[in-house]
This record gives C-alpha cells, structure tokens and sequence, in this order.
C-alpha cells in the first residue's frame, strides 16, 4: 500500500502483526495488553480488534499506537501492509 491516508490505514488488517496469513477472516489471537495465555482477542479483516478478557478494542492505528508507537510511525508500519 503506497497510501498515508489515517482513513485507509485504520481498516489494514492487524493479521500480519500476529503471524497470520488469513488476512479475509476474523481470528482469535492472545492480547499482547494483559497476560494471555488463551487467545482472547479476536481481530478483523478490517483493521478492527476485540479483546474479551480486558476489553481493548479499537482500529489498526489504535493498536499500534497502544502498542508504543507513536501516530507517525504507526502510518508507517500499517503503510507495509495492505
């Protein structure tokens, strides 16, 4: 993705961050926020995520931001993917 577009890098699918290559699905993963042992979080093919067990959710930006990131370098890590 060529784009810096917030509006089109919220909905980029968190998938390739966990290892995933089922980009087109909803998965269930565990939640770097909190201890998982059991995957808790369910994320989406369109950028959003959902964990049950602490109650983070939010976009694709969101998550990266919460992650440590700042904005700018979360833009740029969602940029990759696509």
């Amino acid at each position: 993705m060529t784009t810096s577009n917030p509006e089109e890098l919220r909905l980029v699918p968190l998938h390739p961050l966990f290892g995933r290559t089922d980009m087109h699905r909803r998965a269930k993963v565990c939640c770097p926020f909190h201890g998982d042992k059991n995957p808790s979080m369910v994320i989406f093919p369109n950028g959003g995520y959902n964990c049950f067990a602490c109650g983070a959710h939010g976009n694709s930006i969101d998550f990266c931001v919460k992650m440590g990131q700042t904005y700018q370098e979360a833009l740029e890590e969602l940029s990759k993917y696509g």
